[in-house]
């Protein structure tokens, strides 16, 4: 009788640490899905830091494209009346191939904001099925628990009575 009882006591034994595993495991999920998530917020933030970059830098661009603008305007006022011609449309040729680098520049940058942004949007997908994905296993992590606890009380009860 007494070789039956230890028999079903290592049984009831093998069942906590089933379920002690099972909980375990769940936890491991738990923390793979926070670390994933935390490395998608950290792109994220990276995108965030390039897309702030590129609008900087158009923002340059266009304050060098407007003082171009102003830099022909004011040498079309000052030479256009006075037999300069020549100077004028050099200096015309000159600024506008410039005008025409910085808008190249701007349109390379609003480019890149833009593959930035689609990835942006696809990262938010990810982060809420992540988010999704951690709240059923924090919800099947704190069933695990309950059920550990409570199955560990119950059957140190039954293993202590039949001793």
């Amino acid at each position: 009788m007494q070789k039956m009882v230890g028999v079903i006591n290592d049984n009831l034994k093998s069942v906590i640490n089933g379920i002690r595993t099972h909980r375990d495991d769940t936890e491991k999920k738990l923390n793979a899905i926070n670390a994933k998530i935390d490395e998608k917020i950290k792109e994220a933030s990276r995108h965030k830091t390039d897309v702030d970059a590129s609008r900087a830098l158009i923002t340059s661009f266009e304050n060098e494209i407007a003082s171009l603008e102003k830099d022909l305007k004011e040498l079309t006022e000052r030479f256009a009346d006075k037999n300069f011609v020549g100077i004028l449309d050099a200096a015309n040729k000159e600024i506008n191939t410039r005008i025409i680098e910085k808008r190249a520049q701007i349109n390379r940058y609003t480019d890149n904001i833009k593959l930035i942004n689609n990835k942006a949007r696809d990262l938010k997908e990810e982060l809420t099925a992540l988010k999704a994905k951690r709240n059923s296993v924090e919800k099947a992590l704190k069933n695990a628990e309950v059920l550990y606890a409570f199955f560990q009380s119950k059957i140190q009860e039954i293993i202590d009575f039949s001793y």
